[in-house]
């Protein structure tokens, strides 16, 4: 399965909408960062300066990751969607799997989709990271919100992994960044899989699953998680307090995952292409 990961984690790493998504990705980032950067400039003092871990892309108060979430289901599957399709086409599919074998095709192809996908969501996030340690006084306090410290921390009690984060914030921050990469990953392997289901033929459809997927979760949050949210936008953004539900998402995730293998399977012992 070595051989038959980095075949396709090759092909797909080079493809244009890979490096498309890479560069989109940096520019959201690249945003973030120059608009702290701007901000801390005119501040004097250190004590004045927002807590630089609370201005970064993901967070709740950074208008660049705002609109970067909007966009994060098509940008986490883009690069992978059309990836069956393209090779079912092109035929190099048939080469891969002459000289990889049937299942470590399947499982090194689940592999490259999920690899790509969480290195596109974490590497720039925790470069803006070491550069926000770099550039900025990690000792600044300050709330975007203008509350004071008290009533920051009193609410900031309700977000996840609220404690790692009053224990060590940049590790906190880390651990969020590997989690986003990690649902990006899961995203991109749930949506090419469901993609080698008969009547996917044409490229355009295969950016649909995800947002289906997704939409009918959405649709019956009220009966699967009532009162509480299993909308990615809330889950996957720092130092937000709402009724997110955490564990039924991440149990969800996994599920995506099971399916994504199921399906795996199935094109595994059909041993070739209908």
């Amino acid at each position: 399965m070595k051989n038959s990961f980095k075949m396709q984690f090759r092909e797909i790493a080079v493809k244009k909408t890979t490096v498309a998504t890479y560069l989109a990705v940096l520019l959201f980032v690249a945003v973030n960062f120059s608009v702290n950067l701007l901000e801390n400039r005119e501040i004097q003092y250190v004590s004045q300066m927002y807590d630089p871990i609370k201005k970064l892309t993901w967070s709740s108060w950074s208008a660049s990751g705002y609109y970067l979430m909007q966009l994060f289901p098509l940008l986490a599957v883009f690069p992978t969607a059309t990836s069956w399709i393209s090779e079912k086409n092109s035929g190099i599919h048939a080469y891969i799997r002459s000289r990889s074998g049937e299942r470590e095709y399947w499982y090194g192809k689940m592999g490259a989709a999920f690899v790509i996908s969480f290195l596109i969501f974490t590497v720039p996030f925790l470069l803006e990271l070491l550069l926000s340690i770099i550039c900025f006084p990690m000792q600044s306090a300050g709330d975007p919100s203008g509350f004071s410290y008290l009533i920051t921390v009193e609410e900031g009690t309700g977000y996840i992994l609220s404690q790692l984060f009053y224990s060590n914030k940049v590790l906190y921050a880390a651990v969020f960044i590997l989690i986003i990469g990690c649902v990006a990953g899961g995203f991109a392997v749930f949506n090419l899989f469901v993609t080698t289901l008969p009547g996917f033929r044409y490229k355009i459809f295969t950016f649909f699953p995800i947002y289906i997927f997704l939409f009918l979760l959405t649709v019956g949050e009220s009966w699967i998680s009532p009162n509480e949210s299993l909308y990615y936008g809330l889950l996957l953004t720092m130092f937000e307090s709402g009724n997110a539900n955490y564990p039924l998402f991440a149990a969800v995730i996994v599920g995506m995952l099971a399916i994504s293998f199921l399906l795996a399977e199935r094109k595994i012992r059909e041993g070739g292409v209908r």
